[in-house]
């Protein structure tokens, strides 16, 4: 589309230069307006295309060293910080420790990283990985004895008092008793004075202590600010940044030298992710206005913690559960278009006509994150029913950019369940060949 406004300043620029610049005072401003304004559609293209999943990507399965950006060193330690330590427990402790490294020579302290940023988020994401195995392990499904590197935490769910006078326990049972009992506290604790290796193990017996001052654990301007640096390089959307964030983001915006120095980060490194001020206020305003953010919906979780719980549970080949956590998020924030997308998405393999009445309740919402991740799984569920026209419809409104987790079209459309983790132009890819395969099968 034609910038019209670079249009009109350009002609101005040549008619004023033409008249020895009459029309700016002589001083040359009609080519410092036109250079000023072609550098704000710069950085309203690169602010809009900003991906922090695709930053990771580009460096595949490479070794974190000081050659990677700040979002990918971040959004590595971010993913891989809070995933169970079953595989290769090693190698993922160093590529965490190495990316934290580098992170620390760029002024971004990794005890600030891990114990105040990420650390909240571990906490849940152990706490609901270990209520579910719990749960498991106590309806005889799971035996206790093969899950030796979690049995301190197993023996901290076993104490609490909330869970003590129910029967039959689920796992929303667990982790509320978990979060809102001694099992939060003990990990809290152990967060704080844990040595990052033990951490990054979620070993809590016998862990090894360490000694930290105050300044080890937040950036000179405090944890919120703190925080707000990590949105920034590991949160695309900024729909999931906390409001405080989104604050300071204004106010880096308004005077980006003075902020870093009083943030205590290079200029430089906040320079690496582009953002408009614009983008910053159409995020408050949709906070004000609708169901977003990333604010507690259920057992003390927040939504990307919730959808991020459901898809590790899957993952577990713990769909029950799974359903049960997302139904229980969705009855909590009912005006929640991605916990609706969770919950349909839950239902897909089990219950094709409830996932489509969770689908219904997304019909004109304008979260356009929401509107991508319902086209596809409208799409898929159309796969499933065997309705290629109206697939073949959905599939339209799906999105090309963005990581997901999804159901193979492909296993779907052959009656099975299969989750992917992909981008939206390989799940396109692959639902078309669902899509010629069903066409065909229907042919003959």
């Amino acid at each position: 589309m034609t910038d019209r406004v670079t249009e009109a300043l350009a002609r101005f620029a040549v008619e004023c230069a033409a008249r020895d610049h009459a029309w700016c005072a002589g001083e040359d401003g009609c080519a410092e307006a036109l250079a000023e304004h072609r550098a704000t559609v710069a950085t309203d293209a690169m602010a809009a295309s900003f991906d922090v999943s695709k930053e990771l990507l580009v460096y595949g399965g490479a070794w974190p060293d000081q050659t990677w950006s700040t979002t990918a060193l971040l959004k590595l330690v971010e993913t891989e910080a809070v995933e169970p330590p079953y595989r290769d427990p090693r190698r993922r402790i160093l590529r965490v420790t190495t990316a934290l490294a580098r992170l620390g020579e760029r002024g971004l302290p990794p005890d600030a990283v891990i114990r105040t940023c990420l650390g909240p988020t571990l906490i849940r994401q152990i706490i609901i990985h270990v209520a579910s195995v719990w749960v498991l392990a106590r309806e005889g499904r799971l035996p206790r004895e093969k899950l030796g590197m979690l049995e301190a935490w197993l023996a901290a769910l076993d104490g609490e008092p909330a869970l003590g006078g129910v029967d039959e326990p689920t796992l929303p049972d667990a982790v509320a008793a978990a979060i809102n009992g001694e099992t939060a506290r003990v990990a809290q604790r152990w967060l704080r004075s844990a040595s990052m290796a033990h951490i990054l193990g979620w070993r809590l017996d016998g862990y090894v202590e360490t000694d930290l001052h105050e300044a080890d654990l937040t950036l000179p301007a405090g944890a919120g600010a703190t925080s707000w640096v990590v949105d920034r390089f590991t949160e695309t959307y900024l729909d999931q940044w906390s409001r405080e964030s989104l604050d300071w983001e204004l106010v880096y915006l308004q005077d980006p030298r003075a902020t870093a120095e009083r943030v205590g980060v290079p200029l430089p490194l906040l320079e690496e992710r582009p953002l408009t001020q614009r983008q910053v206020v159409d995020a408050l305003s949709r906070r004000l206005s609708g169901a977003v953010g990333n604010d507690p919906v259920a057992q003390g979780l927040r939504t990307e913690e919730i959808v991020h719980a459901i898809v590790g549970l899957v993952r577990g080949d713990q769909l029950d559960a799974a359903h049960e956590l997302a139904a229980r998020a969705a009855r909590n924030a009912p005006d929640n278009p991605h916990l609706c997308n969770v919950l349909a998405f839950c239902l897909i393999p089990t219950d094709r006509p409830s996932a489509h009445r969770a689908l219904d309740r997304l019909d004109g919402v304008r979260d356009p994150r929401a509107q991508g991740t319902a086209a596809m799984n409208r799409a898929t569920l159309f796969l499933a029913d065997g309705d290629a026209d109206q697939a073949e419809q959905a599939m339209a409104a799906v999105p090309d950019d963005g990581q997901i987790w999804c159901w193979d079209p492909v296993a779907m459309v052959r009656g099975e369940a299969l989750l992917l983790g992909t981008t939206y132009a390989d799940w396109r890819a692959r639902a078309s060949v669902a899509l010629e395969q069903l066409r065909s099968r229907s042919a003959g």
